[in-house]
């Protein structure tokens, strides 16, 4: 990760603001200046200058007063001018070094520069609590979107409102019980080594689950849509054969169950997108495994991969959730 750090308007006043309330107070309760304070400004020698973001005068007159004197003065020219014109996902930070906002970018230079320009009263705060900037290359504008998405919910950053929750994946997934009967149940995906389905709320499962039990006379109690019962409620209505009640064989419900499985459609759908790497001499690519996001990564041209479990030496790693899943489906919508 690059790191360029500098300081901001607002950072140079909450500086000079702590130094002003240290200083020792009257009898008759106003401020008494301390002349040592200024000196320690001053001071080559002291800890303020030992910080290059803070080696400046801080003269009021060479304090900006708009972004675009901000954007024009020394420190912020010689930060723009190291940032990079490629895709990637950058960091605003403030002066104790914690993140505040994660944007992506195809240039990250013209937009980091747009936050500057831009007059909206959340841009102009937080460019004024920035006090560092760094930023990651990605070399291509999904894997951006992606690295974002996770860097949002992993960071939780003040200044980023979308995206921050994962909104955890969840799993329809099938056993067997020891009457031999096959169960239709639900848990979060994490915990399920072989899914049937994955949901991103449990209602949005429930409501599958309660259409396939409704179109395939299943049992609601082994479809877990009603617990602790002995027999279902469906029953009585005659709307379940009775394999809740042994009116029915557990081999003909299972008949069922499977034929219910089959028609919702297994999502083993196993795929790597190839995308441009950081440099010419790699690509990058996006892995799904089962119609699972995993992660992405990077590996070498030379490098030969037969199939996608190979491209697993060499991932980083991701959460699947609704948000890569939506960014994952444009894409390949546009393709």
């Amino acid at each position: 990760m690059k790191d360029f750090g500098f300081i901001s308007k607002g950072s140079i006043l909450a500086e000079i603001k702590k130094n002003l309330d240290e200083m020792p107070m009257k009898f008759d309760g106003t401020q008494r200046p301390d002349p040592s304070i200024e000196k320690t400004i001053a001071d080559k020698d002291s800890p303020l200058s030992d910080n290059p973001a803070l080696d400046i005068d801080v003269d009021d007159n060479d304090i900006p007063d708009t972004f675009e004197e901000l954007l024009a003065s020394e420190r912020y020219k010689q930060v723009v001018d190291k940032l990079p014109e490629t895709h990637g996902i950058y960091y605003f930070k403030n002066q104790q070094k914690e993140i505040i906002y994660v944007g992506k970018a195809n240039n990250i230079k013209q937009r980091v520069i747009s936050h500057f320009y831009d007059k909206k009263k959340k841009e102009r705060t937080m460019c004024l609590e920035t006090a560092d900037i760094t930023f990651k290359e990605t070399g291509s504008e999904l894997i951006a979107l992606l690295h974002e998405s996770s860097e949002i919910k992993k960071h939780y950053p003040k200044f980023n409102r979308a995206q921050r929750k994962s909104g955890e994946a969840v799993a329809m997934f099938s056993y067997v019980d020891q009457k031999g009967i096959v169960h239709l149940a639900y848990n979060r995906l994490k915990l399920i080594s072989k899914p049937l389905m994955k949901f991103y709320s449990v209602a949005e499962c429930r409501n599958v689950l309660e259409k396939v039990c409704s179109e395939f006379d299943l049992c609601p109690k082994y479809c877990h849509l009603q617990t602790n019962v002995n027999s279902c409620f469906h029953y009585q209505l005659k709307q379940c054969k009775g394999v809740c009640s042994g009116k029915e064989s557990p081999n003909d419900y299972n008949k069922r169950v499977h034929d219910a499985i089959n028609s919702l459609g297994l999502q083993t759908e196993n795929l790597v997108i190839k995308e441009k790497g950081r440099n010419t001499k790699e690509i990058g690519f996006v892995l799904i495994l089962n119609g699972i996001y995993q992660g992405f990564g990077y590996v070498d041209k030379k490098i030969k991969l037969e199939d996608t479990n190979d491209y697993q030496l060499y991932l980083q790693p991701q959460q699947d959730n609704r948000d890569v899943q939506r960014i994952i489906k444009s894409y390949l919508t546009k393709k």
